[in-house]
């Protein structure tokens, strides 16, 4: 299952970047969130299995011949 599916949505790098530097952020949920001390670096990325994995298996381009 993805967080998704539970109201998890993207902040997007400028919220990742403020919530790392010990801001508070808003949360998709509606509350404020914030770090008890800053990270050294942010990151921030997709962990799904399928991302582009069904566009490229339903574009006719990458089938096999």
């Amino acid at each position: 299952m993805d967080a998704n599916v539970f109201g998890t949505t993207e902040l997007g790098s400028d919220a990742v970047t403020r919530y790392a530097m010990g801001e508070s952020v808003t949360h998709p949920g509606g509350f404020e969130v914030k770090l008890n001390s800053p990270l050294d670096f942010p990151v921030s990325m997709d962990n799904s299995e399928y991302t582009g994995a069904f566009a490229k298996l339903a574009s006719r381009s990458t089938m096999p011949r």
